[in-house]
C-alpha cells in the first residue's frame, strides 16, 4: 500500500498539470483575441443557445437585460474563437425565498443543504443552467458582471469538460476578467 502513494501522488499532479494546461490555453485565446478582430470559430456548427425562464415577479426588462448580457458574453468568446455550442438556460427569481425554492427543486436537495449551498451568493450554477437572485444584484452593472461571470463558468465547463474544476483560482480569474470585460464592453464604466 504504501509504494502506491508515490503514484497516486504523480497521478494527481498530472492530472493538475493537464487541467492546468487546458484551461491556459483556453484563458490565452481569450485574451489574445482581445487585440484581433474577425477572427473564425474554432468549431463549426450549432451556435450557442441562451434560454430565458422568469417568474411572474421579475419584469421582462430585467430578463432582457440578462439575456442581452449572456449574449455579449457568448460573442466575446465567439470573437476569440470559442464557439462553444453552450445550451444555457437562465432561471431568474424575484428574491431569496424563491432562489432558496427553486435551488431545492432543481438540485433536489433538502432545505438546509440548499441554504447551505447559496449563502452568501445570488447565483448558482450547474452545468447548462444558471439560477439568479435579481434582488440580490440591484443595478444592471451588477447583474451584467454576475451574469458574464456565470456565463463564462458555462464556457469553462464546455470548452475544459470535467477538466475544468482542476484550478479553481485560474477559472475565477478567467471569469472575474471576462465579466470585466463585458462590463466594459455595455458601457457601465
Amino acid at each position: 500500500m504504501t509504494s502506491m502513494i508515490p503514484f497516486l501522488v504523480m497521478k494527481n499532479k498530472i492530472n493538475l498539470l493537464i487541467g492546468c494546461f487546458v484551461l491556459l490555453m483556453i484563458a490565452a485565446a481569450s485574451l489574445t483575441a482581445c487585440a484581433q478582430a474577425n477572427v473564425p470559430p474554432v468549431s463549426a456548427g450549432r451556435q450557442a443557445a441562451i434560454t430565458i425562464e422568469c417568474q411572474a415577479d421579475v419584469s421582462e426588462t430585467e430578463a432582457a437585460v440578462i439575456e442581452r448580457v449572456a449574449g455579449e458574453t457568448m460573442r466575446f468568446f465567439q470573437e476569440a474563437g470559442l464557439n462553444t455550442k453552450s445550451l444555457i438556460q437562465i432561471i431568474l427569481v424575484r428574491n431569496r425565498q424563491a432562489y432558496l425554492s427553486k435551488v431545492m427543486a432543481r438540485f433536489h436537495i433538502s432545505e438546509i443543504e440548499a441554504a447551505r449551498a447559496i449563502k452568501g451568493t445570488d447565483a448558482v450554477a450547474e452545468p447548462g443552467r444558471i439560477i439568479i437572485n435579481m434582488d440580490g444584484v440591484p443595478s444592471d452593472r451588477q447583474k451584467t458582471f454576475l451574469t458574464a461571470h456565470e456565463t463564462t463558468h458555462q464556457v469553462q465547463r464546455n470548452l475544459a469538460g470535467n477538466q475544468a474544476a482542476a484550478v479553481k483560482w485560474l477559472l475565477e480569474g478567467m471569469v472575474e476578467t471576462a465579466g470585466a470585460q463585458v462590463v466594459d464592453r455595455m458601457d457601465y464604466r
